[in-house]
């Protein structure tokens, strides 16, 4: 997973030094610890932030680097599947879930 190397380079770029007290294999079980009351921060997706709903607060990074993930299609259902993704009514259940437009 990628989120790791994202939260090191976000800190890095803004100049922060931690000493984490666990590195978690997986940003869910980061966003668990911290909803549990084990951790007092950490650094997860919006996505996986929103998810969290009020269990947790939340705020960007400014500078952060942004996930990217790429859509590609290998057949003609495959085809429909990414249409409807990038479609108003595609983007609009994205954006509901925090993910940024293309």
């Amino acid at each position: 997973m990628p989120a790791g190397d994202y939260a090191r380079q976000a800190l890095s770029d803004a100049h922060v030094t931690v000493h984490p007290k666990s590195l978690e294999p997986n940003v869910r079980g980061v966003l668990t610890k911290v909803e549990l009351g084990e951790a007092d921060a950490g650094i997860v997706y919006v996505t996986d932030a929103l998810v969290a709903g009020g269990k947790v607060s939340s705020l960007p990074i400014p500078g952060a680097p942004i996930a990217t993930y790429p859509i590609g299609a290998i057949n003609d259902k495959g085809r429909a599947f990414v249409d409807f993704i990038l479609s108003s009514e595609g983007q609009q259940i994205l954006a509901k879930y925090g993910f940024l437009a293309p």
